[in-house]
Order: structure tokens, then sequence, then C-alpha cells
């Protein structure tokens, strides 16, 4: 199974809270886009009073096994906070599911509703403040999963039966269309799938805490030979890395390369590696 199996949507945060996989785009309020406020490229910033994006009413929590990825650099996670919700916050009723911070102090909190019981799932592992983190939480219809940093954290028991499936906003940075607990900090690379991704998949997209965009392709690899990008139109996002046991990689002509560190449309030539990995 790809990694891009199943996914619905995938918001990159680069300028925009636009959907990279289909048309489910973001409605933006109070929303700081940049570099500073991004793990890959750019990402959102939310101000702790205003901010939130708000997604599809109808497309989200339809079924019992989904899961949701993304990035957060929360400034005060002994706060409580909204982060993924779709909620309106009033009851298990009216609850689809949440992914919050703070709820216990520091931690990552994951529940979903059957519209009767709403079972959660609080993370071991601490949140560390004004600190980039990867967030999953999955549930396969039988377990709820939280993963930290592209290792499982915790588990707990789903509920049983549908999901709560009802028609409510789903919100990046506040408690749903309750409009309370909003987000401060930097939220970017989040990605909604309607099926549990697997601890495999997940520490794909952790990349050692480099991180990787959708449509998780950035890896390239050389057992021997030579590999070569040309043209205006090659990319290397940031992220990316090459990898070769023997041989070589050569960048020719201008291929347009972003980097992290700060070299755009540039040529790169890269000698022979041996048994080496280059950071772009």
């Amino acid at each position: 199974m790809a990694i891009t199996d199943n996914i619905l949507a995938y918001w990159k945060l680069d300028g925009n809270s636009n959907d990279s996989v289909a048309s489910y785009n973001g409605t933006d309020t109070s929303i700081t886009y940049s570099s500073g406020n991004g793990k890959i490229i750019q990402g959102a910033g939310f101000n702790g009073s205003t901010s939130k994006i708000e997604l599809s009413t109808t497309a989200f929590g339809t079924v019992n096994t989904f899961s949701i990825s993304m990035w957060i650099n929360v400034t005060s996670p002994g706060t409580r906070q909204g982060v993924f919700c779709k909620t309106d916050g009033a009851s298990t009723a009216t609850t689809v599911f949440n992914i919050e911070v703070g709820n216990t102090a520091n931690k990552i909190t994951f529940s979903v509703s059957n519209g009767a019981t709403a079972n959660s799932v609080t993370s071991t592992a601490s949140i560390s403040s004004s600190t980039w983190t990867h967030v999953v939480c999955t549930c396969d219809g039988t377990d709820q999963k939280i993963y930290i940093n592209g290792s499982l954290d915790s588990t707990t028991a789903y509920a049983g039966g549908a999901i709560n499936n009802i028609t409510k906003a789903t919100t990046i940075g506040q408690f749903g269309s309750f409009g309370s607990l909003p987000y401060t900090g930097a939220i970017d690379e989040v990605g909604y799938w309607d099926r549990a991704i697997n601890s495999t998949e997940v520490s794909q997209i952790y990349n050692s805490g480099t991180g990787i965009q959708y449509p998780f392709v950035d890896i390239i690899t050389a057992q021997t030979g030579v590999f070569t990008l040309t043209g205006y139109s090659s990319t290397l996002t940031v992220g990316s890395t090459m990898t070769a046991s023997t041989g070589s990689f050569l960048l020719t002509g201008n291929p347009t390369i972003f980097d992290i560190r700060g070299w755009i449309n540039q040529s790169k030539n890269t000698s022979t590696w041996n048994n080496q990995s280059k950071h772009f």
C-alpha cells in the first residue's frame, strides 16, 4: 500500500490553506503564513485568540478509520488548546473527534465519539514549548493511537460502532465550531486519511525529524549510476534527501531548488559519493 492511498486531504500551509489532494480548501481567520511559522517552507501562525482555519463540515470524520498527521509548535503546551477538532464542544453527542494539547498539561489528547461515548487517549510524552513536534493520531475502528515524533506513544480502545458522523465544521487552531480554546503557535503539514496509517508510514512522514511533504516522494536513492536533474522544471523541496551507496548525482542546467539554508535557482554538482547522504 502506498502512503498516499486513501489520503483525503493535505494542507501544506505554504501561504494559504489550500488542499493539495482534492478541493477541501480552508477558510482562514487571522492566520499568519511565514517561513518562521513553518516546518517545511512555510506554515500557519495562530495568535491564541481569533486565529482559526475552518474546513468542510461534511468531509471529515465520516468513518471510524482515519488518521491525522501534523507538525505543531505550541507556545504554551500547559494551556488547553484545540489543534484539529470536529465538535461544537457542547457534549459527546455533538463531538466527532478532537486533537488537543494541554487538556492534561503538556500532553496531546485524542478523542473520538460514537455519539454515546467519547473515548480519549493521552500521550505519555510531554510536548515541549516552542519546539516542532510531529503528531499523528489514528483510529482503526478498534484502537485509537497517538504517535509522537515518529514513534507509537499511547493506545486506547475505540468506543465501538460507527463514528458520530454529524455536520460540524472541522477546525484547525480552535476547539471546533464552539470557538473556544484557541491555539497559540504554529502548525504545518496537516494530512487526513480515511484509513489508519501504520507505524512504517508514520516514520516515513516524520523522516528522522526533517519531515516530508505530500506526495511524499522527496527521497531519491541510487545503488549505482548517475541521476541527472535538468532544466528549469526540476524541483527539490525542503526535506529532500539523496542517498548513494556508489555513483553520483548531478544537477545541471538551472533547476529550481528550494533549500532551508537559502539557495534558490542555482546549479549544484556533487562529486562521487560513497555511502554518504546529502541533504538539500
